[in-house]
């Protein structure tokens, strides 16, 4: 592990705070430098998640066909050295999560989260994952104009999704491995090109009602997420 002299100082300020220093009498020189390295593996992990959370990029969704519907959920996007990272806390406090939809990976109706992403802005080649509350992915690959192959996955040593249902909506987590993107050719000039879409269903016993949002404003007369202008273009950076 290379010296991180932040790292270490927060490591002794840990000591003093919890006044370990008194084990020095107690216990050998193996066991408090022992004690010592696990605190400081602990710090350089808090401080790079706080670095992490700095390197973030907070976004929103709109609904441009409805200027009455706002969505207040929040969007965390990131890139490591090994993943691309995302997360959606959703508010939402009618979750409709159906068990009887056969579409889709059974998420056909259902409230969902939606995550694109294409090897260019033609669309030439892209994948698609759509999450619902209850962590259940639709994954598809796809070309431009909605040609769609369904027998696609995101294999599971790729993908990472961790969900949460909460009193006033839920939470969908997730990561995936560069180098899986990359040999899908979504890689391009350290960028990739992504697209980030919410469904939100409101009617339990019509599931034809439902608010659709998005990152970017596509400019289509309706709802659709499948044309270049629904992407934009995400510097990796770590």
């Amino acid at each position: 592990m290379r010296f991180n002299f932040l790292s270490f100082t927060f490591t002794l300020h840990c000591l003093i705070k919890h006044n370990l220093f008194f084990l020095l009498n107690k216990i050998t020189f193996f066991s408090f430098v022992v004690l010592f390295l696990c605190l400081f593996y602990q710090s350089c992990s808090n401080l790079k998640s706080i670095h992490n959370s700095k390197r973030s990029k907070q976004l929103s969704l709109t609904n441009p066909w409805s200027k009455t519907k706002k969505d207040h959920s929040e969007i965390y996007i990131y890139t490591s050295k090994s993943h691309f990272h995302f997360k959606f806390t959703v508010k939402d406090s009618n979750i409709i999560a159906r068990k009887s939809e056969i579409n889709f990976n059974g998420i056909g109706t259902s409230d969902r989260v939606e995550l694109f992403l294409a090897c260019d802005m033609q669309l030439k080649k892209y994948y698609g994952m759509e999450i619902d509350p209850e962590g259940r992915i639709h994954s598809f690959k796809a070309k431009y104009y909605r040609q769609f192959d369904f027998d696609w996955s995101w294999p599971n040593n790729a993908l990472t999704i961790n969900h949460k249902i909460e009193k006033n909506g839920y939470v969908i987590k997730g990561k995936i491995k560069l180098a899986y993107l990359d040999s899908l050719d979504l890689i391009r000039n350290d960028n990739l090109h992504i697209g980030l879409f919410r469904a939100d269903y409101y009617d339990k016993e019509d599931n034809t009602k439902v608010h659709w949002y998005t990152w970017k404003d596509p400019k289509t007369s309706s709802p659709d997420f499948h044309v270049p202008s629904a992407f934009e273009a995400f510097p990796i950076r770590y």
